[in-house]
């Protein structure tokens, strides 16, 4: 979009090798809500989402709700802009060592909170700053995330200066005081089932200081569900069906049928289960 105030909300993205949306030099305060995005290539062009923006202390950009899941390696997020407030996603990885999450000139003023960086795979995707960036608050905030790498190492690259602990990262650049590196329990990474166990940590742990209550979850969930807001983008309840992300069956057996002159038919046979 190269629109101004402009909201994109509850719309899917599947392998597009120019972004799954791109937000515009031309662009000002928009707002990407409830976005699921899947397997766009994650190179520095086609990113599963590119905030670029116009290059304004005036505008503002929030990236909420949404679901990343980048099954390849490559780029999930790339921020090049001021005033942006990514909050409330869940970041998916399943990938190798690659960047995954790229914050770079002219960005500033720049707030990542409330968010799930989780993977199925070995390495959890990193966490990368171009050299002219320096996230150091109070122009970058990184607060109350939780950061799950199942071999434990993290990795934060920060003006070639490179952190490999979460800890490390915290003290050297005093960020994410009240966030955790632990397991956020999501139901089943592996079979697209998203949603936070019973026992995740991520249950009830927020105060509700986001704009999120009384709106819905990608799955339809009203917020908040329980005492507190949840971190990532699935809100818990008991209740809700399980939430999967899969790639549907190809139609095959396409017939066209000429009708008229201005009317032909389709036919197809249906082969998903979702």
């Amino acid at each position: 979009t190269a629109g101004n105030s402009v909201l994109l909300e509850n719309n899917i993205s599947f392998g597009n090798p120019n972004a799954g949306i791109a937000v515009g030099h031309t662009a000002k305060n928009d707002v990407i809500k409830n976005h699921i995005s899947f397997g766009e290539p994650g190179n520095p062009s086609g990113p599963q989402i590119l905030i670029s923006g116009d290059w304004d202390m005036t505008t503002n950009y929030e990236v909420s709700g949404c679901l990343f899941i980048q099954p390849t390696g490559g780029y999930m997020l790339i921020v090049a802009q001021k005033n942006v407030h990514v909050h409330n996603n869940t970041f998916v990885w399943r990938g190798d060592r690659m960047d995954g999450i790229l914050i770079r000139t002219p960005a500033d003023n720049v707030v990542f909170k409330n968010n799930i960086f989780t993977t199925s795979g070995d390495y959890l995707a990193r966490m990368s700053f171009n050299l002219s960036v320096n996230p150091t608050p109070p122009r970058f905030v990184f607060d109350n995330n939780i950061y799950y790498p199942p071999d434990g190492l993290m990795f934060f690259n920060s003006k070639q200066t490179k952190f490999y602990s979460f800890e490390t990262w915290q003290t050297a650049m005093k960020q994410d005081s009240h966030s955790v590196a632990i397991d956020p329990q999501l139901v089943d990474i592996a079979a697209g089932d998203y949603r936070l166990q019973p026992t995740s940590p991520a249950i009830d742990t927020l105060a509700a200081d986001m704009g999120r209550i009384g709106q819905t979850d990608i799955a339809g969930t009203l917020i908040p569900y329980g005492d507190g807001l949840d971190a990532g983008a699935l809100e818990y309840t008991p209740q809700a069906f399980g939430f999967k992300i899969a790639v549907p069956a190809a139609p095959t057996e396409l017939t066209a049928t000429v009708i008229s002159a201005s009317q032909v038919d389709l036919a197809w046979l249906d082969n998903s289960d979702n």
